[in-house]
């Protein structure tokens, strides 16, 4: 089987270390796929940025939220695991620790992308929704800086949204997708 991770569902949800999401607090905004700003559940956050990995435990799961991390390093690190050039992924917590424990080296905000959720497939259900008679998703080849750089944008868009005060704002941009 398969996982993965959305990287276009951005909120303007952030976590602060060692809070649990709590469905009660504060209002957050999603960028959904089609680049409309809709208004999701009411989640605590605030410090890592979480992004929408997928349904399966995610934001709107009522079996608990995972969460994981992407981080974009110059070197490797025990706690991640490389996944392209200068790009790796790590539990929530371990990115927590080191935030905590060297906070001059890393920045929560800046050096780290946390994703509540994933994608799974069973065996032989991603190539069928990959084949051409469903093309449901596509390959594209992208270098970590691409990946990093666009996942920023995402951030600064809904940011932008969000501090506007305008309601259709950010109704007519086609910035969410990583293309």
């Amino acid at each position: 089987s398969y996982r993965g991770l959305l990287l276009n569902r951005c909120t303007d949800a952030t976590m602060l270390g060692g809070d649990n999401i709590d469905d009660s607090t504060l209002n957050a905004t999603t960028l959904d796929a089609t680049s409309n700003v809709t208004t999701t559940k009411n989640m605590v956050y605030d410090e890592f940025r979480i992004q929408r990995g997928g349904d399966l435990l995610g934001l709107d799961s009522t079996s608990g939220t995972q969460l994981a991390c992407l981080h974009h390093q110059s070197q490797d690190h025990v706690l991640s695991t490389k996944l392209v050039g200068n790009l790796s992924y790590m539990t929530q917590t371990n990115a927590q620790s080191l935030c905590t424990n060297y906070p001059k080296e890393y920045n929560a905000t800046s050096d780290f992308m946390t994703f509540a959720g994933f994608c799974a497939w069973r065996p032989g259900q991603l190539e069928r929704e990959m084949g051409e008679e469903r093309n449901e998703w596509i390959v594209v080849s992208v270098d970590e800086r691409t990946i990093w750089e666009q996942l920023q944008l995402q951030h600064e868009r809904i940011n932008s949204c969000a501090s506007s005060s305008s309601p259709d704002a950010c109704s007519s941009s086609k910035n969410a997708r990583l293309e």
